[in-house]
């Protein structure tokens, strides 16, 4: 089904999350070729399984949604700015067929991104993001 909504003031009916881990074997590639591609095995970890993985990162997003609704967006920013390796460089994405490019910058209140162009800051909401399937 489309989104319930892509006013990025309303609050979505659902949420759907699509992660993709590759655990295979390496590729033919020597180590070091492709360095940001890799699976789990080539990292040290061929002993994890799909299902464990899988239920460990529900309960890890489970305790993170739950701060986020008793505590508000601050937590999780203050959290995840510390892992955002692309903060204060120029991005380019493509947002709901459109190319952007700027200075990623942060994210607003409500996790929308902020990007620098043209010396102004835009805003591009989180339901930008939003597929359509």
């Amino acid at each position: 089904p489309p989104p319930s909504t892509r006013d990025p003031r309303a609050i979505p009916n659902w949420l759907v999350v699509g992660i993709d881990v590759p655990f295979s074997e390496p590729s033919d590639d020597e180590p070091g070729e492709t360095p940001d591609t890799t699976t789990l095995w080539e990292e040290g970890c061929s002993d994890i399984e799909p299902l464990r993985l899988l239920e460990s990162w529900s309960r890890h997003t489970l305790v993170w949604i739950h701060q986020w609704l008793e505590e508000g967006m601050p937590r999780l920013h203050e959290f995840w700015r510390g892992r955002a390796y692309s903060i204060g460089k120029e991005v380019t994405l493509t947002v709901a067929g459109e190319t952007v490019s700027g200075q990623f910058v942060g994210l607003d209140e409500r996790g929308g991104m902020l990007l620098n162009a043209d010396k102004e800051t835009r805003l591009l909401p989180l339901t930008m993001m939003l597929e359509d399937v």
